[in-house]
């Protein structure tokens, strides 16, 4: 638009009004130099090729005729400083707004650092306390299961009181385990490195997990890529990780369904991939799956998921669970680095 008005005024001013043109010839510079600023390099230099376009145009058609007596020379370089103003006051717009856009990414990155250090004291608060809580209900816990194991020898199968004995001792394994899980959380363990095979380790989880697998009526496919990559891994960890996942899976689908293990390479990294048919993780609940002690299982703890991304993360890979794509439950993925860990191709 402004263009336009500055183009209009030079071609309605007569050429004998030199004083008028020369005051049009810099207004050209507003359009170019907002132009650059918002825009641009491209928006600078666009602006000031059609002002000198225009103005070109102007010279050519008025005032060619009066080449004679009047100097076009300051007027055709006055093109040139369009251009040159144009092209300089983009680069810097360009420069200014990479700068600013660092400075952003700087600042989300500092605000983002601040509050994962403050999460880190909390869940170390947390840690500690729920560490020396666990600690001390382990030892008087051992006792109540001892105790149980000899009261179990005092009743037969049949007897009435058998089943009250069974539930007691069930439920101090659930303890146990609940107990278990405080621990892993609060002092999580460095992994123990050695050559290892991904799918042989996954395989091994699955032989583990048939027996519940069948008892939910789940079925298992599995996509195994080859060859079986070897590369320095804690196999008893990383066993941990896949274990809880299946059996996330399978709790995911009480009425049967299928779980599809799938292990892809990808460049540097084993992708590891568990889906299941399930309904899925309510969209408000992704971001929290992680969070220590959120948890929408009955008895669950909340502590699963978090001690598998310590795990993964201390291996050097990243853990995600979403919602399928194509909305039939979720899959959790496990990508584990294995160039640069005494990487090993095995058939």
């Amino acid at each position: 638009m402004c263009i336009a008005i500055v183009s209009m005024l030079h071609f309605m001013t007569p050429v004998n009004s030199a004083q008028y043109h020369d005051v049009y010839d810099r207004l050209y510079y507003i359009p170019i130099i907002f132009s650059a600023f918002f825009f641009g390099l491209r928006g600078g230099a666009a602006a000031a090729a059609g002002c000198g376009l225009v103005f070109l145009f102007h010279l050519l058609l008025q005032w060619q005729s009066h080449a004679h007596h009047v100097d076009l020379t300051g007027r055709y370089l006055e093109i040139i400083m369009y251009l040159v103003v144009g092209a300089l006051t983009g680069v810097l717009s360009d420069l200014g707004r990479k700068q600013r856009r660092r400075a952003e990414d700087a600042y989300d990155k500092l605000l983002d650092s601040f509050e994962k250090a403050k999460e880190s004291d909390r869940l170390a608060a947390i840690g500690t306390l729920a560490a020396g809580i666990a600690h001390e209900i382990r030892n008087p816990l051992g006792g109540v299961k001892g105790a149980v194991e000899i009261l179990a020898v005092e009743f037969d199968a049949d007897h009435p009181k058998r089943r009250f004995v069974e539930i007691t001792n069930k439920e101090i394994q659930r303890m146990e385990r609940i107990v278990c899980e405080f621990l892993d959380f609060s002092r999580p363990q460095e992994p123990s490195l050695a050559p290892g095979r991904i799918n042989s380790v996954l395989k091994s989880v699955l032989e583990l997990s048939m027996k519940n697998l069948s008892k939910n009526n789940v079925r298992l496919k599995m996509d195994l890529f080859e060859p079986d990559a070897a590369f320095n891994m804690d196999s008893n960890q990383l066993g941990q990780v896949f274990l809880n996942l299946v059996l996330n899976g399978v709790d995911s689908m009480p009425e049967g369904g299928e779980l599809l293990v799938t292990t892809r390479r990808l460049g540097d990294e084993v992708e590891i991939e568990i889906a299941d048919t399930g309904s899925g993780i309510d969209p408000a609940d992704e971001e929290r799956i992680f969070e220590p002690f959120f948890t929408k299982k009955q008895g669950g703890t909340g502590l699963g998921l978090p001690i598998c991304r310590q795990i993964v993360e201390r291996h050097g890979g990243r853990i995600a669970i979403r919602n399928r794509r194509d909305g039939q439950g979720a899959a959790a993925r496990v990508a584990l680095p294995v160039k640069g860990s005494g990487e090993s191709e095995v058939g």
